[in-house]
Order: C-alpha cells, then sequence, then structure tokens
C-alpha cells in the first residue's frame, strides 16, 4: 500500500540552469556536491553556487559526492548549503557507525544511501536511513527486473528512467513499491551534458500522468 503521494525526485542541476524557471517545477531538486566543484564534471556546481541556488529552490537535496565532500559533511562544514535541504543522499559506501555519527549530526535531515551489496547490511542494522536502489550503480541504465529489499524503512527506485520511459517503466516499479517511495532520475535530463528544464517538466508530467491512471488501493 502506498501511504502518501510518491516523490520524484530530478537531479543535477548545474550552473547553466535558470533558477527562476526551474522553481516552476513540482519535484524535489538535487544538487551532486563535490568538494573538487566543477573540476569533477559540468554535474558538480562551485559550492557558492549551490548556497545561492537553494535560497531559491523550496524543496531541495543534495547528494554528497566524493571523500572530500564526505569529510565536509562529516565535519559539519556544510551548513551554508544544507541549512534549508531536508534530504541529504550520501553516495557511496557508507558504514553504520558513520551513518549514526550523521543521524546524530542532522537529526532533522533525512539521509539517504545507496543500495548496493556493500551497503546491504545497513537495511538490518540500527539506523532510520532511507534506500536508493538503482543496480546500475550510477550509470544510468535500466534494470531487467526492479525489485526492492525487504525493509520497513523507505526505499527510492533509480537507473536509467527518463521522461520516454516513464509511461512502460513506472507501472512496473508501482508493484514492487511500498510506503513511503520516490524516482530519481539524473543522467537521462541532460542533453549535451547539460541539465534541462524541458526534460525535467517532461518527466514530471510524465510521473504524475501515470500516478493519476492508477487507482489507489483503499
Amino acid at each position: 500500500m502506498h501511504s502518501n503521494r510518491p516523490k520524484i525526485t530530478l537531479t543535477g542541476l548545474d550552473e547553466k540552469t535558470n533558477l527562476s524557471e526551474v522553481s516552476s517545477i513540482k519535484a524535489e531538486l538535487a544538487f551532486l556536491f563535490s568538494a573538487k566543484g566543477p573540476a569533477s564534471g559540468l554535474r558538480y556546481p562551485r559550492r557558492e553556487w549551490i548556497v545561492d541556488a537553494v535560497k531559491v529552490i523550496p524543496n531541495a537535496a543534495v547528494h554528497i559526492c566524493g571523500r572530500g565532500a564526505r569529510q565536509l559533511l562529516m565535519a559539519r562544514d556544510l551548513d551554508d548549503i544544507l541549512s534549508t535541504v531536508a534530504r541529504i543522499q550520501i553516495n557511496g559506501h557508507v558504514s553504520n557507525e558513520e551513518l549514526v555519527y550523521l543521524e546524530r549530526l542532522y537529526p532533522n535531515k533525512e539521509l539517504i544511501v545507496q543500495y548496493y551489496p556493500g551497503n546491504a547490511p545497513l537495511i538490518l542494522a540500527d539506523n532510520r536511513a532511507s534506500f536508493l536502489v538503482d543496480s546500475s550503480g550510477g550509470t544510468g541504465v535500466l534494470p531487467d527486473e526492479w525489485l526492492r529489499p525487504v525493509t520497513p524503512k523507505s526505499v527510492g527506485f533509480a537507473g536509467g528512467l527518463s521522461p520516454s520511459n516513464m509511461l512502460a517503466e513506472l507501472p512496473k516499479i508501482l508493484k514492487v513499491a511500498e510506503g513511503n517511495w520516490w524516482v530519481d532520475m539524473e543522467s537521462r535530463l541532460r542533453e549535451n551534458d547539460v541539465f534541462s528544464l524541458n526534460l525535467a517538466r517532461d518527466a514530471v508530467n510524465v510521473f504524475h500522468a501515470v500516478l493519476d491512471s492508477v487507482s489507489s488501493p483503499t
């Protein structure tokens, strides 16, 4: 049973994104933060830009990418970025000790970790994390089958989703999704490696159209 309306997260806003336009998109909008900034690629904006961006985007999230960004997070040195952010995704392997420590540092934030074999023990550990399932490991490849780990914790789904395949793939996700869940899109929202507002809008429209067409269980 789906207890609340699912969310869609659009990830990878960059410094070419028109923030005055993106603020009208009804979705969670996520930034990829690397301590190296644009040196890691166009998907990773400068810290200063993210600080300004989260001030005008009401529903923002941040994905922590790389060791340097993780160290800043652990040192509580990202408050300028995270002050208005509701959800923080920590990419890569996370130990339960790290996760519990971060939960103490950020008690009012939802922490998300990637679900893959290295992080699988976290499902059974004593923490309050949410999990993002992406069998492609961030490469943007659709899975042969959408699977959800057995857990009462919140689980999101990612990997190869796009505005053009959402109509076919979202009903498959609905068959396994439970509780508070979401989908995350990134690579298929880019044109010439730039975040596309048109693709973002298309994704949101298709996502909600599919949900509206499905009869919710009572």
